[in-house]
């Protein structure tokens, strides 16, 4: 009588078991390793995107500036003679949410130099800020010729923060909003 046998015994298999799920765990510890490397990467880089965006749309709105440049209590605002004769703000105000806010509106000019704003309405431009602050620099103490923009940013796990200094083109008087 022949006894043929041609199976696995359960010893074999309970080895390609453990060999099977060593491998399933190395794996698995190698994509979770790798998957948070990716999350941090990533978080850095849409800081430094939107750090870089928000820097130029600041950018574009203060080398045009033509009537007047004024920061203060977290406000930039940046005002420009319309052809009519007319002034109008580009406002940029950083709040505690952690969020800089962009309105439009128009400027009455009260006296050399010196404006009210009326701004309707704000859309958000930037978020997780932690600072923003914008300096005007004037080589003869009347007129801007240069300003210090400089924003930091913050998130979980990531930080950024940037300096540009924007010079002016037109040159506008330093000007008090009041």
């Amino acid at each position: 009588m022949k006894n043929n046998n041609s199976g696995f015994t359960i010893i074999e298999i309970i080895i390609c078991l453990v060999i099977f799920a060593l491998v399933a765990a190395t794996a698995f510890g190698l994509m979770l390793g790798a998957s948070h490397s990716y999350s941090s990467v990533s978080a850095k880089i849409d800081l430094q995107l939107q750090s870089q965006l928000t820097m130029n749309q600041l950018r574009e709105y203060i080398i045009d500036c033509d009537a007047g440049l004024y920061y203060k209590n977290n406000t930039v605002y940046i005002i420009n003679e319309e052809d009519d004769g007319s002034y109008t703000a580009d406002v940029f105000q950083y709040k505690t949410d952690g969020c800089i806010y962009y309105g439009k509106g128009t400027a009455n000019q009260t006296g050399s130099g010196t404006f009210s704003c009326t701004v309707v309405g704000t859309d958000l431009l930037a978020d997780e800020v932690t600072s923003f602050s914008v300096t005007p620099k004037s080589t003869d103490g009347a007129n801007v010729s240069s300003a210090v923009i400089s924003i930091s940013f913050k998130n979980n796990s990531a930080s950024c923060s940037g300096v540009q200094t924007v010079a002016l083109r037109n040159n506008p008087p330093l000007a008090v909003v009041s």
